[in-house]
């Protein structure tokens, strides 16, 4: 006889294998804890990090609802039900307390890895887990990191904030983030033709490794070390990235001839 999930040779009257029941097991674990944020996110108000801040909270106004969340505590408390009544062979009309009641009792059950469809309900639940950390588990914010360093792609590559390393989607290949960050500024200087305000330049020259404020650039146009090469749709100046880098690697190497300087 195999296991119904993984298709493995298991004993007879069994229907899942000792690790295909574990994982059920802790999904349907993972599923009872699971209950709690999934009702706390049936208030349309919420986002991640609190309410809205411009929500006006009334004493007896009634929250309004997601009904897709609605749906989806509809369908898993179903779900847990009647998969505890047929591991306890229960009547029908048997009732739970919660949710997490039918979902605990159906771990304690001793028939849970002999049961004829526990792959249908392995499935249902996997499902149902899928839909419900979509809700509960907002994505990961992601922010623009620089260019494919691969010169015949190219494309503007994101990144969530935690991430060290990138894939590319179109070509495949892995880049470190940093050296994604430091391509991406080599194209901006070596165009030679690329411009930006004194803020945006900052942030690319930092974002690169090379930490530059934009008060430090602004002092330099004011000394008239640098030469503004226009002025954007709000009047603010902008600069080529290849002039500041100059001053910016230029200074950085007088302050180490210094430093050589005075150690010896």
């Amino acid at each position: 006889m195999n296991c119904q999930h993984c298709n493995t040779s298991i004993e007879t009257g069994y229907t899942l294998c000792p690790e295909c029941e574990l994982n059920l097991t802790l999904l349907i674990l993972r599923l009872a804890t699971f209950t709690t944020p999934l009702k706390a996110s049936l208030d349309s108000t919420l986002h991640p990090g609190g309410h809205q801040p411009t929500r006006t909270n009334l004493p007896t106004a009634p929250t309004p609802i997601r009904l897709d969340v609605l749906d989806l505590i509809d369908q898993l408390d179903a779900t847990a039900s009647e998969l505890a009544r047929w591991l306890e062979d229960s009547p029908q009309e048997t009732a739970f307390t919660s949710i997490q009641d039918a979902l605990i009792r159906c771990v304690e059950s001793d028939l849970l890895p002999r049961f004829t469809d526990a792959e249908l309900y392995y499935q249902t639940l996997t499902r149902l887990e899928q839909r419900i950390l979509n809700i509960i588990d907002t994505p990961e914010e992601t922010r623009i990191v620089g260019r494919c360093p691969n010169q015949l792609c190219g494309i503007t590559l994101t990144a969530p904030s935690t991430a060290t390393t990138i894939t590319c989607p179109i070509c495949n290949n892995t880049w470190s983030i940093q050296d994604v960050k430091r391509e991406w500024l080599r194209q901006l200087i070596h165009e030679g033709k690329k411009t930006g305000t004194a803020a945006e330049c900052a942030k690319a020259f930092t974002m690169s490794g090379i930490t530059l404020k934009r008060n430090t650039i602004n002092q330099w146009a004011a000394r008239n070390k640098l030469t503004p090469v226009g002025i954007d749709t709000e009047r603010t100046p902008i600069y080529r990235y290849a002039d500041i880098y100059r001053i910016a690697t230029r200074k950085h190497q007088t302050e180490l001839d210094t430093t050589t300087t005075v150690t010896a």
